[in-house]
């Protein structure tokens, strides 16, 4: 009976830890060490001097991007979510292409510092969705 129920366990944990692989696969977090690259992109040269001069608003930013991931899932399920583009601060950079490893946030207004719940927006034409996590308060 313990060998059976020894067995039932490392079944479970492996079943678990190979869905859980597949699943963490498709999820990207936003590298904030690109941060002050993001910043002179998003800004006109003043106002990024202004951001990176100012502790408060650079971690402020630091925390929103904390809140932000990258989903890669079919175009079918991505399809439910409002486009990306139709929240674009500065013309849409990705129709051409999208690499999720140079996805700038800081080009689009989410709205992250009053977020309460989940909010998600396609990447138009991709089979990803930018996902805005709830705020840890």
């Amino acid at each position: 009976m313990k060998i059976f129920k020894s067995t039932i366990v490392f079944l479970f944990l492996v079943t678990s830890s190979i869905v859980f692989s597949q699943t963490s696969s498709h999820i990207k977090e936003i590298d904030d060490s690109k941060l002050t690259t993001f910043i002179h992109k998003a800004y006109n040269s003043a106002e990024a001097n202004n951001i990176l001069n100012d502790n408060v608003r650079l971690n402020q930013l630091r925390e929103e991007i904390e809140n932000i991931r990258i989903v890669k899932a079919t175009k079918e399920h991505v399809a439910q979510f409002q486009k990306l583009s139709t929240i674009s601060i500065k013309d849409y950079p990705y129709f051409k292409n999208f690499n999720p490893s140079n996805f700038n946030p800081l080009l689009f207004n989410f709205k992250v510092a009053n977020s309460k719940s989940k909010s998600a927006f396609q990447v138009d034409g991709t089979e990803y969705y930018i996902l805005i996590i709830d705020q840890k308060k």
